[in-house]
């Protein structure tokens, strides 16, 4: 229980949180006279997974992507798709954060991106700042859901569940957090007046698409070649990076030599932040497993109620908390190992357990008051924190009520995985 206590007062004093995770499971192992050995071996074995090798390539092929120009090209295509709707930019801002995950995979990447081009665009039509900051923050949860997804790897090794079914389900979900955006978004527009733009011709359409194909195919490659068996999310992730530079180099032509170190050092360092809170944040797990603490809990919940639908609502409320003070991998990493036993006990696929514990966690990345995301979102809008928050409260909602339908329908996120012959 010290160490418990010393964890919680080091999250509370602001430690970085690979810091907490490890300088509390230090403290265990001097605690119960533990050779010291253990611990450097430990954080090795934590990231000693080929899978892992996932991060870094996609990490990697995003940041060739996105300074190779297909920014605009993404924009211009939704902007012929839903640019004729009220709330135009708004829809915009959606549907390119939906194509963005496709290709990085990251909330605060595809925020980023999508930010700096549309917020100062939807200032001069007349939007208001807290409301379009708001919005690109929401659309940004969608980031890590739809595949590929460096959560749903990292859940997929802790758990030892398919990474191709995580990919295949966050699919579903993902739409339908995006559409329900859609529908927000022009509520608001119609009430506010918001402007739209005229409706494009099929011709141009179809040229914007065309222009926007390369970047188009990016998800269509990694997710195609792992649901159809010809590559392991490894293999897919490799091959994604050598098809993000010829993208670069020889089609958009946007994308220089000089440009590569620095996004090989950017790619590096976020690399390296996500691994070293993967290899302390195992350690911890490792240590809850070995105090026996996921035999217990499962014990404990089922003594509660046999109920599989209290226990996920419990399981909703628990991580849409965590999520809001806590990094989204170590919180996998943490949690998962300890509460998965208990999903499984209770009949619960651990594909549909995985979707529903990563949508929290997303969501809490944009969830005041400490939500990654949207202080992300306040340094590159300039919005204050406090009128960022109000003005992402209804979308919020609609996101947590996605959760609720997604946690309680298990078909939107086991349909596709059923249909690619993960799930049963």
């Amino acid at each position: 229980m010290i160490h418990i206590f010393l964890f919680i007062s080091l999250l509370v004093i602001g430690v970085p949180i690979a810091f907490v995770l490890g300088v509390a499971s230090l403290f265990f192992f001097a605690l119960e006279g533990g050779s010291l050995i253990i611990f450097p071996q430990r954080m090795f074995v934590g990231i000693n997974n080929s899978v892992l090798m996932c991060i870094p390539f996609f990490i990697l092929a995003g940041n060739i992507m996105n300074a190779g120009g297909i920014t605009k090209e993404i924009m211009e295509f939704a902007k012929c798709l839903v640019g004729w709707i009220r709330g135009s930019l708004g829809m915009v801002s959606i549907v390119a954060s939906m194509i963005f995950a496709g290709i990085t995979g990251s909330a605060q990447a595809d925020a980023a991106a999508i930010g700096s081009v549309l917020l100062p665009a939807m200032k001069e039509e007349g939007y208001d700042e807290d409301f379009s900051a708001a919005l690109v923050t929401a659309a940004g949860v969608i980031g890590p859901i739809i595949p590929p997804s460096i959560m749903f790897i990292i859940y997929g090794v802790v758990g030892g569940v398919s990474i191709g079914a995580l990919f295949a389900g966050g699919l579903i979900p993902g739409v339908i957090i995006g559409l329900s955006l859609m529908i927000m978004t022009y509520y608001y527009a119609r009430k506010r007046k918001y402007p739209k733009s005229e409706l494009q011709s099929a011709r141009n359409i179809f040229v914007a698409f065309l222009k926007a194909i390369p970047a188009l195919m990016m998800p269509v490659i990694i997710v195609g070649s792992i649901l159809s068996g010809i590559a392991t999310a490894t293999e897919a992730a490799a091959v994604s990076v050598l098809y993000s530079l010829i993208v670069g180099f020889f089609v958009y032509r946007k994308l220089r030599l000089s440009d590569l170190p620095k996004i090989i050092m950017e790619s590096a360092n976020l690399t390296t932040s996500i691994m070293i809170i993967i290899s302390t944040a195992m350690i911890f797990a490792w240590l809850l497993t070995y105090a026996n603490v996921p035999r217990l809990l499962t014990s404990y919940l089922l003594s509660i109620s046999s109920n599989k639908f209290l226990f996920l609502f419990f399981v909703n409320i628990l991580f849409l908390f965590i999520g809001t003070w806590m990094d989204p991998t170590a919180a996998m990493i943490v949690f998962v190992p300890v509460l998965l036993p208990a999903a499984n006990a209770f009949g619960i696929d651990p594909v549909h357990f995985g979707l529903v514990v990563a949508i929290n966690l997303v969501v809490g990345l944009a969830t005041p008051p400490i939500g990654y995301l949207l202080y992300t979102m306040v340094i590159i809008s300039g919005v204050k924190v406090e009128k960022l928050s109000r003005a992402l409260l209804p979308f919020l909602i609609i996101e947590v009520l996605v959760l609720f339908l997604v946690t309680y329908v298990p078909w939107f996120g086991l349909a596709l995985p059923r249909y690619f012959g993960y799930v049963k």
